[in-house]
């Protein structure tokens, strides 16, 4: 989860983390998360959240505005927001780690499969003859 790294929000995030009951934030203030390179990951690799003020190759203030907006819970208006594919790939590049780069090769190739499947038509639909009844 990246964070704007700014004093207002970094308390609120200090605040909730506190609220929730989460664990090991003793060396947490609530400004902890206007400082560069802060990082706090609760639970354990697959099921971790991690929260970020900053992420390499992609500032906040541009990863907000190209953000994706995307309706969880269409019932209730839930909505989360997740960072564009293009700021993804900026920040995956900047990151240079092996798994980063292959990743950013996996979206890549997902992107150029979607183009050419959307270019082509729709197949029209089969429809079977049905066979009369004999009696």
């Amino acid at each position: 989860m990246l964070i704007q790294p700014a004093p207002k929000n970094s308390a609120a995030v200090y605040r909730a983390l506190v609220e929730f009951g989460a664990p090991n934030i003793a060396t947490l203030t609530p400004a902890s998360f206007t400082e560069a390179g802060t990082f706090y990951r609760m639970g354990v690799p697959p099921v971790a959240v991690d929260i970020l003020a900053e992420i390499k190759g992609a500032a906040f203030s541009v990863a907000w505005k190209n953000r994706v907006a995307v309706a969880i819970d269409a019932g209730t208006g839930l909505t989360a927001h997740f960072i564009s594919r293009d700021d993804l790939i900026a920040a995956k590049l900047a990151a240079g780690r092996p798994r980063d780069l292959a990743d950013v090769d996996e979206l890549r190739k997902a992107v150029e499969a979607a183009k050419v499947s959307a270019s082509k038509p729709p197949k029209p639909p089969k429809f079977r003859k049905q066979r009369k009844k004999e009696t």
